[in-house]
């Protein structure tokens, strides 16, 4: 185990007229490090994506560490998002001890029923298993559990972009 991190942000979607189902078009998180929080107590980091999901974005500046309180302060490891390439590849630019991982989707499971449905009510995004593309730095594997919020909605209310919030569990593995 290399790190875990919770990742706050948004899944975003493309609509590209109204009634249709949203095509998915990545994500945008900042990646807090918890690893000493998984170490102490695994119970306690699963607490909390379901309490993230529900901070406003606004109250969170980009640049500073999250606090949970009752919980702890954890830093910045690093940011999350997709690469413009075909097929789009999520990334994990873990700046903050200099790895980057390029991750490919090996598994995909629905979230547990019971999971946080986030502020727009839609539903949590799958659990994932991720690989290695080929061109990370210093990490192998990733996984993505205990999401809350992110999913998309069932059809597009308008045209463009939409963005839901979404926090969940990242782990990362050498």
């Amino acid at each position: 185990l290399l790190h875990v991190a919770i990742g706050k942000g948004t899944q975003n979607y493309t609509c590209t007229s109204v009634g249709v189902v949203p095509v998915s078009d990545g994500a945008l998180a900042t990646l807090y490090d918890i690893t000493s929080l998984a170490f102490l107590n695994v119970a306690m980091v699963h607490k909390v994506p379901p309490l993230c999901v529900n901070i406003s974005p606004n109250a969170v500046p980009e640049d500073k560490a999250i606090i949970f309180p009752g919980i702890g302060t954890f830093p910045i490891l690093g940011k999350h998002y997709f690469t413009n390439t075909s097929p789009i590849t999520p990334t994990f630019d873990l700046f903050a001890t200099s790895q980057l991982f390029f991750g490919t989707k090996l598994l995909a499971i629905p979230a547990p029923e019971g999971a946080a449905v986030g502020p727009a009510g839609t539903g949590a995004i799958p659990w994932l298993e991720l690989g290695d593309s080929g061109l990370s730095v210093g990490v192998a594997a990733g996984y993505r559990v205990v999401t809350a919020g992110g999913n998309l909605p069932s059809t597009c209310p308008t045209i463009g972009i939409i963005s839901v919030q979404y926090c969940a569990e990242y782990w990362f593995y050498g």
